[in-house]
């Protein structure tokens, strides 16, 4: 837990606990529990290098594509 803590600080990490500690202190100073929480939210995903999916938590695949298939079509004559 330390070491997450303290290790890969990277700026959009710091963006996240500035807005975290700006949010929470306004939320407290103007009594809002709803922006408390935001910020509060924001905090821990700073702290702790977890955002709503975790740290690459939703990779995309790198499954090569199938190859294509040549699509034939039909000719309908409409004025039958």
């Amino acid at each position: 837990m330390k070491e997450r803590i303290l290790t890969n600080w990277n700026w959009l990490r710091l963006v996240r606990l500035l807005i975290g500690v700006v949010a929470v202190g306004q939320g407290v100073g103007q009594r809002e529990t709803l922006l408390v929480i935001a910020g509060v939210f924001l905090l821990l995903s700073a702290l702790l290098n977890y955002g709503c999916c975790g740290t690459a938590g939703c990779p995309v695949s790198n499954s090569k594509r199938q190859a294509t298939k040549e699509v034939e079509y039909e000719e309908v004559d409409a004025s039958k």
